[in-house]
């Protein structure tokens, strides 16, 4: 009885030791993270609109001429703007009544006018004289028109 003592003494000592070994594990190494990627800023963007100086001269510093304009049953309230080549021309519409469009051949532009609303462009770089007129129904025939002098 003894050796079947010391045998189950022997193999639980046996079992322990294999289970504690202090041989080295080797284990795969931590993949490296993948770089993450650097996010991208663009510079914020400012429009900077290019017209010639009175002088004739290139100018990007041009403000807007600001015009206040009414505008109603055949007629525009001025009937005349007057700028630079080139410069830069803010509509502001003080009232309107009816439906009504602000267009301008010589430059390609048509807009609606709204109460309120603003209409931007920049005068042509050629001196001279462009008609803007409504172009609903018969606006422009019954006088609903101006001219912008561009000098």
């Amino acid at each position: 009885m003894r050796t079947k003592y010391a045998s189950l003494v022997l193999g639980t000592l046996f079992l322990l030791g294999a289970g504690c070994s202090t041989a080295p594990q080797t284990t795969a190494p931590a993949p490296t993270p993948a770089p993450m990627p650097v996010p991208t800023t663009t510079a914020p963007t400012r429009e900077v609109e290019i017209g010639l100086g009175s002088d004739g001269r290139l100018d990007i510093t041009t403000e807007p001429f600001k015009v206040r304009l009414d505008s109603g049953n055949f007629y525009f309230k001025p009937d005349t703007i007057t700028a630079a080549p080139g410069q830069p021309i803010e509509i502001t519409v003080d009232k309107n009544a009816g439906f009504h469009t602000f267009v301008i051949d010589g430059i390609s532009l048509k807009e609606i006018v709204k109460q309120d609303g603003v209409i931007s462009f920049i005068a042509p770089t050629q001196p001279g004289s462009y008609e803007f007129y409504c172009d609903v129904g018969s606006h422009k025939a019954m006088g609903m028109k101006g001219a912008l002098v561009v000098k």
